[in-house]
């Protein structure tokens, strides 16, 4: 795309069209990784249409408010977010994850090349395919990494099973989309697969005019789906979490989960999120090892609100660590309680659990002593 801009301003100046060159600033998207610059690349990818897994998502939360969310605001957000939903662009040019589960054939075919295809001496319009990629010279594509892809006459094969054979000319030279699918699509079938979903395969039965197979549920999947409680941070409810929902309510008619707790996120003295790519992180056990656990611990909760960002510098935690010490002592002065007649006093050492001072917050220990 640079060397694409440099061509152009050439060409206009070489036509006299430029009035004039000057500098300034405007902003431009870089990738989080390298920090290079994202430049937009117009391609054909796999969609997958929205409105039915939408619709039912909705008509639960509108109807039951399932599920429930915690803090309960985010409950209209998410019922927001769902009635302006598109379509979802569900292929990535990557290298890991679960491939696109279709096939082509590619019996008697040369390389697509810019939309159409040159069969046999013949010009056929490009074949069926929804995410087909018009690709030029070379073995990648530009830009994407990706290895071309055969064009066919033949309409692409979509199988749960690697096809031995082409369905429609009975050719077996196939070649498996090499896109894969978004890693929330996998990730939303995460609630139910954990328990052997879709199950134990049945005997073939007709469905929808074809033959498909039917599955019997784990014992697993019968006992814990749904589950009681989601939590997560709420920077995924759209990624994760509403795909979760709306996968569940799809494929078995109910909510993964009965309630959602969406908590905060920490963030480093300048706002940013803490990644490991930003390089911003606290390392907790350095913290453990110089300030004592007591201090971690008091410096997390004492900043956390639900649904509320939690800000942490090293400084967090040395406060931490001096309140810590003086809490302690008005604990244990609370917690005095004299004995008469011979004056002593006993510690009840229940309230300091508070403080993580003690490992076992079931057992409540005393001892005597004198003054």
């Amino acid at each position: 795309m640079s060397r694409a801009r440099e061509k152009v301003l050439e060409d206009l100046t070489a036509q006299g069209l430029v009035e004039k060159e000057e500098p300034y600033a405007h902003n431009v998207g870089v990738c989080y990784r390298c920090s290079h610059a994202v430049e937009p690349l117009i391609s054909k990818q796999w969609f997958l249409k929205m409105e039915t897994m939408r619709d039912l998502a909705m008509q639960a939360f509108e109807k039951r408010r399932e599920p429930k969310f915690y803090p309960e605001h985010w409950g209209d957000i998410y019922y927001r977010w769902l009635s302006g939903l598109k379509d979802w662009c569900l292929s990535r040019q990557i290298i890991w994850g679960h491939r696109i589960p279709v096939w082509y054939c590619k019996k008697d075919t040369e390389t697509r090349r810019h939309g159409d295809t040159e069969i046999k001496g013949q010009n056929f319009p490009a074949s069926p395919r929804p995410a087909s990629q018009s690709f030029g010279d070379g073995d990648m594509a530009r830009g994407h990494g990706r290895p071309r892809v055969p064009a066919s006459c033949c309409p692409a094969i979509c199988s749960e099973t690697t096809p031995e054979r082409c369905p429609h000319c009975g050719g077996t030279d196939l070649e498996q989309d090499p896109d894969v699918l978004d890693t929330w699509f996998s990730s939303g079938l995460w609630p139910m697969s954990v328990f052997g979903w879709p199950g134990v395969k049945k005997e073939a039965e007709r469905r929808r005019g074809g033959e498909a197979e039917s599955y019997e549920a784990t014992e697993d999947f019968n006992r814990f789906y749904p589950t009681t409680l989601m939590v997560t941070g709420y920077d995924i409810t759209y990624l994760w979490v509403a795909r979760m929902i709306m996968m569940g309510l799809y494929f078995t008619g109910r909510v993964p989960f009965e309630r959602v707790y969406l908590h905060g996120l920490i963030r480093d003295d300048k706002g940013r999120k803490m990644s490991k790519t930003l390089g911003n992180v606290l390392d907790p056990q350095e913290i453990q090892n110089n300030l004592g656990t007591d201090a971690l611990r008091y410096a997390l909760l004492a900043g956390a609100q639900p649904g509320r960002d939690t800000f942490l510098t090293k400084d967090a935690f040395t406060g931490a660590k001096k309140k810590k010490k003086k809490k302690r002592l008005r604990i244990l002065r609370q917690n005095l309680i004299p004995r008469e007649p011979d004056g002593g006093f006993t510690i009840v050492f229940g309230a300091i659990f508070a403080i993580g001072t003690l490992k076992s917050p079931n057992v409540v220990w005393s001892m005597t002593t004198k003054r």
